[in-house]
């Protein structure tokens, strides 16, 4: 399943991905980033990954339409377990390059947040990630 709403007053996004992913909720999605970028300019994406289930065809689709949002998206914080932080650095380097996207442990909502409203940083490679996730 996949929960998207607009933080309050902010051009944030919090995405919670946990189990099956289906069209419906991808649809949602979709139209929370669109209506976020039409109103603030931009998105930023705190992206909670809890458990990737099954991924439904009509999901496929409509994620393959979120595509047309992707340059409209500044920044992604994903919080996430140690375990996924190469694959998914490697899934963002061949589909994301133009977003910044940094990794943070599942507790570090706070520095996930103070990093989207303007901290800076280098994006990181894979393993510079599993690393760093690893220290903690």
């Amino acid at each position: 399943m996949i929960t998207s709403a607009r933080l309050a007053d902010s051009a944030v996004v919090d995405v919670r991905v946990d189990g099956r992913i289906d069209g419906e909720a991808m649809t949602e999605l979709r139209d929370v980033l669109r209506r976020t970028a039409d109103e603030a300019g931009h998105v930023d994406v705190l992206l909670h990954i809890v458990d990737v289930g099954l991924v439904t065809p009509t999901a496929v689709w409509e994620d393959l339409r979120l595509a047309g949002e992707l340059d409209r998206i500044r920044r992604i914080a994903v919080l996430v377990e140690p375990g996924w932080t190469a694959r998914l650095a490697r899934a963002e380097d061949a589909v994301l390059s133009s977003v910044e996207i940094e990794t943070f442990h599942p507790t570090e909502d706070d520095e996930a947040m103070r990093w989207l409203r303007g901290g800076t940083g280098a994006r990181a490679t894979a393993d510079d990630l599993e690393g760093r996730m690893r220290g903690r």
